[in-house]
């Protein structure tokens, strides 16, 4: 087994010359690749599942090798699992993006840091495209980030919004790194399957008082908006990123769980709303958006908009 050192593409590549090569030599490669993407994160998943699924292709020759044990001995060895293809929870690879290190579940069906155009959200709000746009003042990862600034009112939002085609599968995440601004008046979430003849929404809202302190965060359930955390600090800074994510599941149509930072939320007692006057071709729909304050004109930034499906 070699390794080429003339640049990074080489030192990735891995040579297997001999039918012998045993298990521990399997996890060593496999864990040094770890290392080395953990170190390099301007590499793209796209490049380490590659990377990934020629090593395991090569070693699948070697029946003394169990595949389907491999993700287990490199979780316990390193911080980032890696599941391989054949197993039965199949994602590949490690999901370096995710922006709640603890969470990394799911497999990516979409993934924006937005270090490219805004083309793949549309912008919500009816306001100026300066108020929804691409920045480098304040960024969780990358060169890019987006500022949103809704009009000094608090009937006016500013935001963005996605739409996914159809297939994704039962248990949907939705993740997002924010900053908070405690002018604004509140900050929206929202997940909505639309497939005929009826849609299952779920809304999950940060509502701050007049004073700038987080009052709660609530989720939407049929007919009645629930407070789930009544006081839930956050730290008003420009560079300072929070951490969102939304998993809700669209075959009980039920939530699962909401994760703000280092805090999980058992959501799974509560129901979804829904509409049975759906006619829209079957898609995902989500958004965030914030609410203006008649304080003025105040900013806030969003960056790393991840969905996942086949959440646990």
């Amino acid at each position: 087994m070699a390794h080429g050192h003339e640049d990074f593409k080489r030192r990735t590549e891995i040579q297997v010359n001999a039918p012998d090569v045993d298990f521990s030599e399997l996890v060593a490669v496999l864990t040094n690749l770890v290392t080395i993407v953990a170190n390099a994160p301007g590499i793209t998943t796209a490049v380490l599942s590659d990377i990934a699924a020629t090593i395991v292709n090569l070693y699948s020759a070697n029946p003394e090798i169990d595949l389907s044990g491999l993700a287990a001995a490199i979780s316990g060895l390193v911080d980032l699992p890696i599941v391989i293809p054949g197993s039965e929870d199949s994602e590949i690879p490690v999901r370096l993006e995710s922006i709640v290190n603890f969470d990394r579940k799911g497999a990516v069906i979409f993934l924006n840091g937005f270090e490219g155009s805004l083309g793949a959200f549309e912008l919500l709000g009816g306001v100026s495209p300066d108020q929804i746009e691409k920045t480098t003042d304040s960024v969780k990862n990358g060169m890019y980030g987006v500022r949103l600034t809704p009009l000094a009112d608090p009937n006016k939002f500013a935001g963005l919004q996605r739409f996914q085609a159809a297939p994704f599968n039962n248990r949907v995440g939705f993740e997002l790194s924010f900053t908070y601004n405690r002018w604004l008046t509140s900050y929206n979430w929202s997940i909505t399957n639309y497939n005929i003849p009826q849609y299952w929404r779920a809304f999950v809202k940060l509502v701050f008082t007049a004073y700038g302190d987080p009052k709660d965060i609530q989720i939407s359930t049929p007919g009645l908006m629930v407070t789930i955390d009544p006081a839930h600090a956050l730290f008003d800074h420009r560079r300072l990123f929070h951490t969102l994510k939304l998993v809700v599941d669209f075959d009980t149509h039920k939530y699962v769980r909401l994760i703000l930072d280092n805090v999980i939320f058992d959501l799974s007692d509560y129901d979804l709303n829904y509409s049975y006057s759906s006619t829209q071709y079957p898609h995902l729909h989500t958004y965030f958006q914030v609410q203006g304050t008649s304080e003025g004109l105040e900013d806030m930034f969003i960056d790393d908009w991840i969905l996942t499906d086949n959440e646990p």
